[in-house]
């Protein structure tokens, strides 16, 4: 570069989506997405994206039903 320094850029999430039937889609992500380091799945997904592994992206209430492994349900204090 002009500037002497080296840059190198790599795109953090990725997707492919696929209009002819939405729950078809797939994306990948580097993970990291509790934020917290000692998080149980904080590092799950970085192995899959360097390898340009992608998951599924479910769209309609049936498919997100079904690949729903937990559910953090917040309500008001009464």
């Amino acid at each position: 570069s002009s500037t002497g320094i080296e840059s190198y850029t790599a795109a953090s999430y990725r997707q492919i989506l696929d209009p002819d039937d939405w729950d078809r889609s797939r994306s990948s992500y580097p993970g990291w997405q509790s934020g917290h380091p000692a998080a149980r799945h904080y590092a799950d997904l970085v192995a899959p994206w360097l390898d340009s592994e992608y998951h599924p992206l479910p769209w309609t209430r049936g498919a997100v039903e079904e690949a729903t492994a937990h559910r953090l349900v917040l309500a008001p204090a009464p």
